[in-house]
């Protein structure tokens, strides 16, 4: 085992002393926030800052937009066109009583 793993083992021994009820992922957590301060105590970049970029022009897919615009309001007029014949189909018995 290298320097590191010991350090790590001994992190994990000191904040958890009972290991059945150490999670997983807690303790995966705690070891790269661990890791994060050691790297800031030895004085390694742990944020960059970069210089702004130009935002990429995001534009509407208009074909699209266009062609299911045709096809939903296609869909929707024929299911209301459905909807009336049945209405009235089931009026017109009634009507002749």
């Amino acid at each position: 085992m290298g320097p590191r793993h010991g350090d790590e083992l001994n992190i994990i021994e000191t904040r958890f002393q009972d290991y059945s009820t150490a999670n997983i992922s807690i303790v995966s957590e705690i070891l790269t926030i661990d890791r994060f301060i050691v790297l800031a105590e030895k004085g390694a970049n742990v944020i960059t800052i970069r210089r702004p970029t130009m935002p990429k022009k995001v534009s509407p897919k208009e074909p699209l937009i266009l062609s299911l615009s045709v096809v939903l309001g296609g869909m929707i007029g024929v299911m209301l066109v459905l909807i009336s014949n049945a209405i009235r189909k089931l009026k017109e018995p009634l009507a002749k009583a």
